[in-house]
């Protein structure tokens, strides 16, 4: 037992096993987890509410990652094409579009801050997706951002813009502009929003 307490080895060994389990606190402490539950009306659609559950992981303060399902009165078109051949004939190709209205939609995005600049890539309610905010306080609590997403190959790129303010801590107000842009369908003469 006596020399077990006047081991120094012993010593220096405990020692070394106690500040590693510091430094693992340490980081542990340092990851910090942001839940954002909001709802918003789309007056462009009947019942147009659509709801999101986001949750931001940040291991440190200049990255994050952006988890999250959402529901949207728009749904999500989808289109399937297919081919059909009968005894080595002529083949027939019959193009569907179908829209899956009010489902789910899943995003994970990787963010990362240049200064004042909040730049993520990834997907982002079932679309790929590059969006930049700017900052305009250190604590970001007021930004201007910008979400530039495909809703597939045959859709012309969509955009979302808006300013978020938070006017107490945990609560903000948010407002902006979803999918600004109409096209026309040569199908029935009349312009529409796009999915």
């Amino acid at each position: 037992m006596g020399k077990f307490i006047n081991d120094p080895a012993i010593y220096d060994e405990l020692r070394g096993a106690i500040q590693s389990v510091n430094l693992l606190l340490g980081k542990a402490g340092a990851l910090k987890t942001y839940v954002d539950l909001s709802a918003w009306q789309i007056p462009a659609y009947d019942g147009g509410a659509k709801a999101r559950l986001h949750i931001i992981i940040a291991p440190n303060p200049g990255r994050y990652y952006l988890l999250g399902v959402s529901s949207d009165p728009r749904g999500r078109e989808r289109r399937t094409i297919t081919t059909i051949s009968v005894n080595n004939g002529p083949q027939l190709v019959e193009t569907r579009n179908v829209n899956e209205e009010r489902r789910v939609l899943f995003t994970g995005m990787f963010g990362k801050y240049f200064g004042p600049l909040d730049v993520r890539v990834g997907i982002l309610e079932d679309n790929g997706t590059l969006a930049v905010g700017y900052w305009a306080d250190q604590a970001r609590r007021y930004g201007a951002h910008i979400e530039v997403f495909s809703p597939g190959r045959a859709a012309p790129l969509s955009y979302r813009a808006y300013a978020r303010a938070q006017v107490w801590s945990g609560l903000y107000v948010t407002g902006g502009i979803d999918n600004n842009h109409k096209y026309f369908d040569p199908n029935d003469g009349k312009d529409k929003l796009p999915y």
